[in-house]
């Protein structure tokens, strides 16, 4: 395998730390993006640099689900449905990229936040595609793609769902 992907233990958690530049490599950082918060504001095209940037609040997956103590319960049980999972800031660089472009977005508005489906690979182009059949297209010539945890891990109630999909 050409890449590098490994998680590196930090004080707390296992960081994710990747470097993808085969359709397989990409399949990983797309299965650990997938359902990440992008703000808008935190995503950048460096033209003179050829990448694109972003920081996505990623979904932590592969992190073991913790039951958190219901209300009213006496010490030691737990209820289900309050289980505990987190989120990561993930860097995401792009390099390799002569252009941007989108589909249902508008790059100028920086308010908007999008939630990362998946990343896809053709011929020329890498699509981010979003919820609510939103892409950014990054022109490309090679792919290359680095992303890597930062920061501490933050706990959210908040697991990611999809349609047809529900636990």
């Amino acid at each position: 395998m050409r890449y590098r992907h490994n998680l590196v233990r930090r004080d707390s958690y296992l960081a994710f730390r990747v470097r993808a530049e085969t359709v397989g490599d990409l399949e990983v950082v797309s299965s650990m993006l997938q359902d990440a918060i992008v703000p808008i504001s935190e995503t950048i095209f460096q033209p003179s640099k050829h990448w694109f940037v972003m920081m996505a609040q990623r979904f932590r997956w592969e992190g073991s689900p913790t039951l958190l103590p219901a209300g009213g319960h006496d010490e030691g049980e737990t209820d289900e449905s309050r289980v505990s999972f987190e989120r990561i800031l993930c860097a995401v660089r792009v390099e390799n990229v002569t252009d941007v472009r989108s589909t249902g977005i508008d790059l100028a508005d920086r308010g908007q936040i999008l939630e990362l489906l998946s990343l896809h690979l053709a011929e020329g182009h890498l699509d981010l595609a979003f919820a609510g059949d939103k892409t950014i297209r990054l022109l490309t010539v090679k792919l290359s793609v680095h992303a890597e945890d930062i920061g501490e891990a933050w706990p959210t109630i908040q697991r990611p769902s999809h349609p047809g999909n529900e636990a």
